[in-house]
C-alpha cells in the first residue's frame, strides 16, 4: 500500500496516464481492503464502530471548517 501511494505521490506521470492510473488505483484499493480486514478481524466490533464513529465525525467537522474564510466570517454566495 505504501509502495503504491508514494509512487503515486512522486511521480506525477503515473497519476496522469489513463492504463497506469487505473492500474495504481485497483492495486491500492486492494491493498486498503486487505488492511481494513485485517484490522476488522484483529479488534473487536465495538472498537471498529466507535473508530467509524470517531473518524465520521473528524470529516464532517473538516468539512463544514471548510465553509470559513481565514478571517472566520461565512462565505455567502450571491
Amino acid at each position: 500500500m505504501l509502495v503504491c501511494l508514494v509512487t503515486m505521490a512522486c511521480c506525477g506521470d503515473v497519476r496522469r496516464k489513463a492504463p497506469m492510473n487505473f492500474i495504481f488505483l485497483g492495486l491500492f484499493t486492494l491493498a486498503e481492503s486487505f488492511l481494513l480486514g485485517c484490522a476488522v478481524a484483529t479488534f473487536r466490533a465495538q472498537e471498529i464502530l466507535l473508530l467509524s464513529s470517531i473518524i465520521t465525525i473528524i470529516t464532517f467537522s473538516f468539512n463544514d471548517n471548510q465553509h470559513d474564510d481565514l478571517d472566520g466570517r461565512r462565505n455567502k454566495v450571491s
